[in-house]
């Protein structure tokens, strides 16, 4: 403590000068700044070294929590003045009030109109292709965006206040919010110079940023920075219900460097502003963050089309990434530790009053343990404390809205008639109690476990609310079966004090982020990567090494000679391919078999000088070899901690995958990506829509059986459209589509018509490429990845996890 302390704890004691006291950060950085001592801390001063999380505050502190108080009283002065928006709006002035009372004027904004937003897509595409921020280099961008990290830290206390004021935000939430909005932009930088390394790849263009209320700042700066650090322009579509933060942080990065031409904040109605930008033409990718319904319907209306580089010509699909809800469950074995147990669901589902899409709305326990932990859970809710933000011993902060409140207590209404209906048990419901403002107190209800497998129980309704459906099981099969039914798969936990039990259960939830005797929300950026899959949202996690990459395209032009060719199919009916149930080894001894006959047999395969594809396939049965189980058995590791396992696992396929050939010959990305496919199991249905690729598929899957690969799992037909057309009305993880871009389009919007129902379907075109050395990349594709976070603390000790 002497050698880290501010003034020193020791030298404090021995001191006989009385006024000697210790400082807060925000004082510090004045004085440092006024005597111009001010030193770069290390992670930001080395981009090329580790990324570090930034230094919490430390609330438990009274001096440090007194300088949050101090801003919030500060911020008194500043409530119900206009934001400045740079970019000039016409819409509607639109009066934002505190969730806390209901009645205080945080601010006033103009929103933006449709013209508005037409306007802003033309300022933002003129800048992508003749403003400067596209062409700076990366070295550039980020010395403009440690500045923006450096003033976001400085008024971290003054942003939190204002998060407090518009969002309801309880004070360490808001705090939490602004911290990792900081680590985003530090992590990001960094992400991005590994991927420059990896070279060719390039901005994709504007980017449209559609932003949730639930956390801000936080998200926002997320989704905003990254794509600007990529080099693409950006509009944020700020949420309708907290633009006044969502401003300031434009204006900071503004302040930072950031031009006013490649970066527009749009407050305004998603129904008009939000559709105007994801019909867009000129938009090249959205990022969003939100409800399932709208995350779906985003994802349909851009699959509808193409986006044209006007610098290259070239065309490519819109880029979608989506973010959206969870039903997610704590499992609690028999022999779970309770006190921790009662701690981590508390805090999972009930901080930020459960508007977050990771907190725990389900506790699946052992009837041994049931009534025990449902007893003290409901003691804890009845006590805990519930108001407005501005107190900072609340536990449970409002709700967002009048309309989410009136919205919600409709809600547990509805679900204790079914509780009733049905054999369960109410155990507190505090929906009702008087409060101020928006808040609403915890419920928790007991639900059958046959019932909590019907789609119409509000135990498979994502509520984003302080609400806790409890499920009874017996064992652990029983409690997996109920974790999965739902059709969510973002976050998910266990608390048990048995590995043998951790280790069975954590292998089978399918879930994108998975937490060990630890509370299920929380993630940090770098640390627990965060995202899902299923219904949870398109991927790559948010705060993950994959994230930024996602936002550039690495560009393949496809020949003009090539043509799809769409001829009178057979009348076969169609049976889609099951994914296979072979282990990895059998899988991928299978596949190294299968290339070596191909290899032996390229000529005829691919007839033509294709040297290059040649040595591509070669280089892929390597990597078979020597990296593939590797990958899948060990995963790959996440920011380490002190006390917990960081890492991600990628052991967990797609079930299904159409590949559809329009050509008369394949791709080789195309065709690579099919292997791949093969490598992990997918269940692959080649669909060939005339009659030279279906003899050419038919030799291939002709080699395939020879090499002990079962029909069951890859078969081929010859179709014509309309068949194409039913099969679109199936769910399939994955769709393939080779041929030249109209026919590809053309492919694309029949399946978007039935995109969403319970997964979120992902594209494969000949249009952009993975880099020939980033096999990974490709196989991230065809796979769940789950990542970790394990408590390997308990009660101050060490546990060993090897296992895992």
């Amino acid at each position: 403590m002497e050698n880290s302390s501010q003034v020193g704890v020791l030298t404090i004691t021995r001191s006989h000068k009385k006024n000697v006291k210790l400082l807060s950060p925000t004082e510090i950085y004045k004085q440092n700044k006024e005597e111009a001592r001010l030193v770069l801390d290390n992670s930001i001063s080395k981009l090329d070294g580790e990324f570090i999380n930034i230094p919490t505050l430390r609330s438990y502190l009274d001096s440090e929590l007194r300088t949050v108080e101090n801003s919030l009283d500060q911020y008194q002065s500043e409530l119900g003045k206009e934001q400045n928006n740079i970019f000039k709006t016409n819409g509607e002035m639109i009066t934002v009030k505190s969730p806390s009372d209901g009645e205080t004027v945080v601010g006033t904004i103009r929103f933006a109109n449709v013209e508005d937003a037409k306007t802003a897509i033309k300022v933002i595409d003129e800048d992508f292709y003749n403003g400067k921020w596209s062409q700076m280099s990366w070295i550039e961008r980020s010395m403009i965006m440690i500045k923006a990290s450096d003033l976001m830290h400085a008024r971290r206390n003054e942003l939190s206040a204002l998060i407090m004021k518009e969002s309801g935000k309880a004070v360490n939430e808001a705090l939490a919010d602004v911290d990792e909005a900081i680590d985003f932009i530090n992590f990001y930088i960094r992400e991005q110079k590994k991927v420059l390394e990896l070279g060719h790849y390039q901005a994709r263009g504007p980017i449209a940023v559609v932003a949730p209320w639930n956390f801000p700042l936080a998200i926002p700066c997320g989704m905003t920075v990254s794509s600007l650090i990529a080099g693409n322009t950006v509009i944020l579509k700020s949420a309708e219900q907290t633009p006044l933060i969502a401003n300031v942080l434009v204006n900071l990065l503004y302040e930072a460097g950031v031009p006013e031409t490649a970066l527009i904040h749009l407050p305004g109605e998603g129904e008009t502003v939000g559709q105007t930008l994801i019909e867009s033409r000129d938009i090249s990718g959205i990022v969003f963050t939100g409800s399932k319904p709208v995350g779906v319907h985003i994802a349909k209306t851009a699959a509808k089309r193409l986006y044209k580089n006007k610098k290259t010509q070239v065309e490519y699909p819109v880029k979608v990434i989506t973010e959206m809800g969870g039903k997610n469950a704590v499992l609690v074995t028999n022999n779970a530790e309770l006190d921790e147990t009662v701690s981590g669901i508390l805090y999972s589902a009930f901080a930020h009053a459960g508007q977050k899409c990771s907190a725990c709305s389900r506790v699946i326990v052992d009837n041994q343990i049931k009534d025990k932990l449902t007893a003290r859970l409901a003691e804890a809710a009845r006590d805990i404390k519930v108001g407005s933000s501005d107190d900072f011993s609340v536990f449970i902060n409002p709700l967002i809205t009048s309309e989410e409140k009136k919205r919600l207590q409709e809600q547990v209404s509805e679900a204790i008639k079914e509780i009733k209906e049905f054999g369960g048990k109410v155990h507190i419901d505090r929906s009702q109690d008087d409060l101020p403002g928006y808040c609403v107190g915890p419920t928790i209800l007991e639900v059958p476990k046959k019932r909590a497998f019907e789609k119409d129980s509000f135990s498979q309704r994502e509520l984003f609310a302080p609400v806790v459906h409890v499920i009874g099981v017996d064992g652990l099969d029983e409690a997996i079966e109920v974790f999965n039914s739902v059709e969510y798969g973002l976050t998910g936990g266990i608390f048990s004090q048995s590995q043998d039990d951790i280790d069975y259960c954590v292998s089978k939830m399918q879930v994108g982020n998975i937490y060990v005797n630890r509370p299920i929300t929380g993630a940090r950026v770098g640390i627990e990567p965060f995202g899902g899959f299923k219904m949870s949202g398109t991927g790559p996690k948010a705060g993950g090494v994959d994230y930024i990459k996602s936002l550039q395209v690495l560009v393949t032009e496809i020949d003009s000679d090539i043509k799809s060719v769409f001829e009178t199919g057979s009348d076969y009916e169609v049976k889609l391919a099951k994914s296979s149930g072979l282990p990895v080894a059998g899988r991928i001894e299978r596949v190294v078999r299968a290339l070596d006959a191909i290899i032996n047999n390229f000529g005829p395969l691919f007839p033509g000088i294709f040297g290059n594809d040649k040595e591509r396939l070669q280089t892929l049965r390597s990597w078979f070899i020597e990296d593939f189980q590797n990958i899948v058995e060990k995963g790959r590791d996440n920011r380490i901690i002190p006390g917990q396992l960081n890492f991600s696992k990628f052991d967990s396929f797609k079930e299904s995958c159409v590949y559809i050939s329009l050509n008369e010959k394949p791709n080789i990305e195309t065709f690579i990506n099919f292997l791949m496919a093969l490598a992990c199991g997918v269940g692959i249905t080649v669909l060939c829509t005339n009659q030279k690729s279906y003899i050419w598929w038919r030799y291939l899957i002709d080699i395939l059986i020879k090499n002990r690969f079962s029909s069951r799992n890859i078969d081929c037909y010859f179709v014509g459209f309309d068949q194409i057309t039913k099969i679109a009305q199936n769910q399939i993880d994955v769709v393939i589509v080779d041929g030249n871009n109209e026919g590809v389009q053309r492919v694309i919007t029949e399946f978007s018509n039935d995109l969403g129902k319970s997964v979120m379907t992902r594209f494969v075109t000949p249009m952009e490429m993975t880099p020939a050395s980033s096999h990974f990349d490709l196989m991230f594709t065809y796979a769940n990845e789950r990542s970790y976070a394990v408590n390997v603390m308990r009660h101050g000790a060490p546990m060993e996890l090897e296992n895992l």
